[in-house]
């Protein structure tokens, strides 16, 4: 009777675990109904599954529960959901359908990291923050529908997104992270909102086909290789209120011709118009305050043609 019972358990062991083998997708998220939440990983790597819908009841879908499961290809969220793990829809190679929960207040780390099928998405409407890398490696992504309300973009949100050519911007959005738009290499234009004081780190770096940036009205600071390799830029128009520039922030802009600045600039980084074809600068200040800016860098020896600065007072030849 002891090698029975002992028996019977080994085998509830190896089952127990392995329930799915037997059930249909349906079935074992049907199992969720009455729990809170969907675990780490718990459907992750599943080739066998191609559609979803989270059932009403489920609170949380935990970090990689449905990651790589390379034939998803439409999830349909209930708006019981309130949260999102990391990385929950990373490498769903096949989704081109997706409907989160209206309850969402965040788009977690990575969530349709390398989704490279996907085109659109509409994220819901009270959502304030979109975390690091959330749609990065979305390749075929060219609808982005944005709440009022969003206030902060994270560090490469859309970075390589590159059938992106267009993106509205809320004004409610006050900060934008490192290389949110790099390597969006279809993007033409776009538009800073009034919120944002600062354009990190390579913001925009890598965008070839970007013509066309509405700076925002309160900018103070353009950080370093903000639009390095945008080259189809020709004109930027900054405000008075602008202080600081970064690094490279301009390099390889080759198109780049003409440059507007306010009397606020204090200080120009390194090498800022390291290959550029920049002729004109315009400069709110006098040329005394130019000179001074001059001292904080050393990029005059890297201008692809002579450029003229048209200072309050008059012209200086760089």
């Amino acid at each position: 009777m002891k090698k029975i019972v002992r028996l019977l358990t080994f085998l509830l062991v190896l089952i127990i675990p392995h329930f799915s083998i037997f059930a249909t997708v349906d079935e074992e998220l049907a199992m969720y109904v009455n729990t809170s939440s969907i675990g780490s990983g718990t459907f992750e790597g599943r080739d066998d599954i191609e559609e979803i819908e989270i059932p009403l009841g489920v609170l949380e879908i935990r970090d990689r529960a449905f990651a790589d499961c390379k034939n998803l290809k439409k999830v349909v969220m209930s708006n019981s959901v309130v949260h999102i793990g990391d990385e929950a829809f990373a490498g769903c190679t096949s989704l081109v359908e997706i409907r989160l929960s209206e309850k969402l207040s965040t788009i977690p780390k990575s969530l349709f990291r390398g989704c490279i099928a996907l085109e659109k998405i509409v994220i819901p409407p009270y959502v304030k923050k979109i975390e690091n890398a959330a749609f990065e490696d979305c390749f075929a992504l060219v609808d982005v529908s944005l709440p009022f309300g969003l206030y902060v973009l994270e560090d490469a949100v859309f970075k390589n997104c590159v059938a992106l050519n267009y993106i509205l911007l809320p004004d409610s959005l006050g900060f934008i992270g490192t290389e949110a738009f790099a390597q969006c290499k279809n993007l033409k234009e776009i538009k800073i909102p009034d919120n944002v004081l600062q354009l990190s780190f390579g913001i925009l770096r890598g965008c070839p086909s970007l013509e066309k940036v509405e700076i925002s009205k309160r900018l103070e600071v353009v950080g370093p290789r903000a639009f390095s390799d945008c080259k189809s830029i020709r004109t930027l128009i900054f405000p008075d209120r602008l202080r600081n520039i970064g690094c490279k922030a301009f390099e390889n802009c080759v198109n780049l011709e003409l440059i507007y600045f306010g009397d606020g600039l204090e200080s120009i980084g390194q090498d800022v118009f390291f290959d550029t074809g920049i002729r004109e600068i315009l400069f709110g200040g006098d040329m005394s305050s130019w000179y001074a800016i001059k001292k904080s860098y050393r990029s005059y020896s890297s201008l692809m043609n002579r450029c003229s600065v048209h200072c309050s007072d008059g012209d200086i030849m760089i």
